[in-house]
């Protein structure tokens, strides 16, 4: 999870809910994100779990700052080892890093519909 819009300069969290659904222990558990050049991690990129038993959960996450306006995907990975054998899965979010909103003005969703109107019914008359 993570949220989908946020300001250049502020910091979020990205967070992983890794479940082991199954009966059979999970180890070498370990979380990486990777994220484009707008965002930047605040600590590092890989997180060591270790070990998730079965029908247990851990959570992972990583602190973010949103450099650069744009739209970005942020990528997780998991990865583990299961009596031998190598096991991963991953996920994907879409976030839009927005410009900052000047100080003393409150963002308005209706803002845009509103200057619509004003244009509008301005020529009208």
């Amino acid at each position: 999870t993570a949220p989908s819009e946020v300001e250049i300069g502020e910091i979020f969290k990205v967070e992983v809910n890794a479940i082991n659904s199954g009966e059979v222990k999970i180890e070498n558990v370990v979380g990486e994100i990777f994220l484009p050049a707008g965002l930047s991690i605040l600590g590092s990129a890989v997180k060591n779990v270790g070990v998730i038993s079965g029908g247990k959960e851990k959570k992972i996450f990583w602190q973010v700052k949103g450099k650069t306006a744009g739209k970005y995907i942020i990528s997780v990975s998991i990865s583990g080892v299961v009596n031998g054998d190598a096991v991963s899965a991953g996920g994907s979010k879409l976030i839009l890093v927005n410009e900052k909103t000047p100080p003393g003005r409150s963002p308005n969703v209706f803002e845009n519909f509103f200057d619509f109107l004003e244009k509008w019914f301005g020529k009208q008359g």
